[in-house]
């Protein structure tokens, strides 16, 4: 009963609040795999257009949802350097974490070289509470295959971007792609983590 999120059974997928199927719900909701649009309490694949929704538009595709890059992370793109031509030239892409809706999204430029066009996003799990994980513009720095982490798991693809914070698969009792912390996966779109940005491998 403590589950509430987007969650799959025989009849479809379905948004789930506090282990019941909200059929009231209708909006924007995200699990493991993306966002999503919910309509009286299913996702609804044949959605598409634009919605607003939990603050910002999002662009809706065959039901599958990606947020507007917000102002406030279009601005903070612009004063990490993002807009300058030396940045511009080198980069395709700026990466935004949305901390309270464990979402990262990953922009594009537009026409004029800004970065505002949504091309993926990725449910992700960011620092718990006491654990928060640490605002600003960063560049992504270290990458390691395997990662020791502080709870003595470990995890994959991992790619620093601030002293000991990472960008980080899920974490695994052992350094075997088979040993999955399955407990942890499921709360991917959760605060979960100690600081750092947990993803789903395929991310």
């Amino acid at each position: 009963f403590g589950a509430t999120g987007v969650y799959q059974n025989s009849l479809g997928w379905w948004y789930v609040r506090r282990g019941k199927v909200d059929f009231s719900y209708t909006g924007i909701a995200g699990n493991q795999f993306g966002y999503w649009y919910i309509r009286t309490g299913q996702v609804d694949f044949s959605m598409n257009g634009r919605v607003s929704a939990l603050g910002t538009n999002w662009t809706v595709t065959n039901g599958s949802a990606v947020g507007d890059i917000p102002t406030r992370v279009s601005n903070a793109f612009v004063n990490a350097g993002a807009d300058t031509g030396s940045y511009q030239n080198g980069h395709d892409y700026c990466i935004a974490v949305n901390t309270s809706q464990n979402i990262v999204i990953v922009y594009a430029k537009d026409a004029t070289g800004n970065y505002t066009t949504p091309v993926k996003a990725m449910a992700c799990s960011c620092g718990r509470a006491g654990h928060e994980t640490p605002s600003g513009q960063y560049t992504a720095m270290t990458k390691q295959r395997w990662l020791y982490l502080i709870d003595g798991t470990y995890g994959q693809y991992c790619t620093k971007f601030k002293e000991h914070y990472w960008f980080h698969s899920v974490p695994y009792y052992s350094q075997s792609p088979s040993d999955l912390e399955w407990p942890e996966y499921n709360k991917l779109g959760n605060n979960a983590s100690a600081g750092c940005v947990r993803m789903c491998v395929r991310d």
